[in-house]
């Protein structure tokens, strides 16, 4: 199997800048920083008012991808939904996974003494904030123990945790 030719660098019709362009974004080829800019700025679109990636035209205005009969490229593969990338998946999709998996105990399901936990977990108003919390804290490395039985369900068992700020 041969490799993919890479594409010729060419100045990106938003930000101007000399990269090679991935995308076509409102009929034009765009940089993978400005495809990035234009995923994390969905707004309602004016054919149908939902919160989408306006990347294409309809009737010369920028609108989603299903009121022009392209494909949705900037949605959540899980639920559709546009307004909150975190890779193939929304943050809210990624985030309810990711918790699942962390929470769920040996016999796959999550117990219910951390069903509030998982139920606040998945419900902040910035998912992406959260998913960063999963990277950076100590805290869902002792959440998994919980739920997998090597540690008590207890406030007590973070009590005994040294203390530093992303913890909690």
């Amino acid at each position: 199997m041969s490799p993919r030719p890479r594409l010729p660098r060419q100045d990106c019709a938003h930000c101007g800048r000399h990269d090679r362009c991935t995308r076509i974004v409102l009929e034009e080829a765009v940089c993978q920083r400005c495809t990035l800019r234009f995923a994390r700025t969905a707004q309602p679109c004016p054919g149908c008012a939902n919160i989408r990636v306006l990347a294409f035209y309809a009737d010369r205005r920028p609108a989603c991808a299903p009121c022009t009969g392209n494909e949705a490229v900037y949605a959540c593969t899980a639920c559709g939904r546009e307004d909150s990338p975190w890779g193939r998946l929304c943050g809210h999709c990624a985030l309810k996974e990711k918790t699942t998996a962390l929470l769920s105990g040996p016999d796959g399901g999550i117990n219910p003494r951390l069903r509030p936990v998982y139920e606040a977990l998945i419900s902040g108003p910035r998912p992406q904030t959260t998913l960063y919390w999963f990277t950076r804290s100590t805290g869902p490395a002792t959440l998994g123990a919980m739920a997998r039985d090597e540690l008590e369900i207890s406030h007590a068992t973070f009590d005994t945790l040294p203390a530093d700020r992303t913890n909690t």
